[in-house]
């Protein structure tokens, strides 16, 4: 019977740690999406002000601008 406890303790050790990966790769995930959002919104941003700001014509160069700022 002993031995069937060593290999319950093993298996509990081998689900807690799956488990806090599972958990390390949900937040990390979560918080990837959280970064694409926040520089989605920012883009929108830069392009609304620089629509207001630049003539039309200089709106090609957005990339340049939009790295100048940040």
């Amino acid at each position: 019977m002993g031995y069937r406890l060593g290999c319950l303790f093993e298996m509990r050790k081998l689900l807690e740690f799956d488990f806090s990966a599972a958990i390390d790769g949900v937040v990390k995930d979560g918080i990837a999406k959280i970064e694409a959002a926040e520089d989605e919104v920012l883009d929108e941003r830069i392009v609304n002000c620089k629509k207001w700001v630049l003539p039309p014509d200089h709106f090609d160069s957005y990339s340049i601008f939009k790295h100048s700022i940040l």
